[in-house]
């Protein structure tokens, strides 16, 4: 295969923006409300950067031959009051995940989240978990052939045009 799994660096910073903006125009395929722009794949990046401070999570780089072709994006989640019990409410949460078109089906997906549950082992966490936009069916294929199980469903209506 060739692919390497490393940590996100400093000079990794343009590619990491295009990645997000990719993730962006994926999205934007889908759903109206998304903006693929750089801009906002800048100002996005920043925000998860600052998510990934505060949480002390991570990021993650796949490369293929010293070249990044996908990255993850790695934070802790807990749930939000008291219906789970002790022990149950903190789990390793991917906030973002993106492989280049042309690595895609190639398996790196998968080891960039071998890499973060392994990660997430190593805190104390006895579960993963990721989303991803309803309509996004090669993610959800991806993710369930990884052995994700679907937790939640949110649903929505829009109020005006």
């Amino acid at each position: 295969m060739g692919f390497e799994i490393r940590e996100a660096r400093d000079s990794d910073r343009e590619t990491l923006i295009s990645f997000v903006q990719g993730l962006n125009a994926v999205e934007a395929e889908i759903r109206d409300d998304r903006d693929p722009s750089p801009k906002a794949a800048e100002r996005h990046l920043d925000y998860l950067l600052s998510l990934v401070e505060e949480q002390e999570g991570f990021v993650l780089v796949a490369d293929k031959e010293g070249t990044p072709i996908g990255f993850l994006l790695g934070l802790y989640g807990e749930e939000d009051g008291f219906f789970c019990k002790p022990g149950h409410r903190q789990h390793g949460w991917i906030s973002d995940l993106y492989i280049h078109p042309d690595y895609r089906r190639q398996g790196v997906a998968n080891l960039l989240l071998g890499a973060a549950g392994q990660r997430y082992l190593q805190a104390g966490f006895s579960s993963m978990r990721i989303s991803t936009l309803a309509e996004n069916e090669a993610a959800i294929e991806t993710y369930h052939r990884y052995g994700f199980k679907d937790l939640y469903r949110a649903f929505e209506i829009k109020l005006s045009d």
